[in-house]
């Protein structure tokens, strides 16, 4: 079966959150071991790791507040 999914990413406090996400967010979905079983917990998952790793690797005050709502 083929899947499609489209994701709007809108930045705040600058871009770089959106741009991190558009690079990580679609790999984290697809790199979670629900993917082929319960796809709503994947899509969760990916959410869940891109964010964890954007505020671990990127947001900080020298960095600025960038971030970003997904619809």
């Amino acid at each position: 079966m083929q899947q499609h999914a489209l994701t709007l990413l809108t930045g705040h406090g600058g871009n770089e959150c959106s741009k991190f996400a558009k690079e990580h967010l679609l790999k984290n979905i697809l790199n979670s071991k629900y993917v082929n079983k319960d796809i709503l917990k994947a899509i969760e998952e990916g959410f869940a790791i891109t964010d964890k790793a954007f505020i671990e690797n990127y947001y900080n005050e020298e960095k600025g507040t960038s971030g970003s709502t997904a619809c």
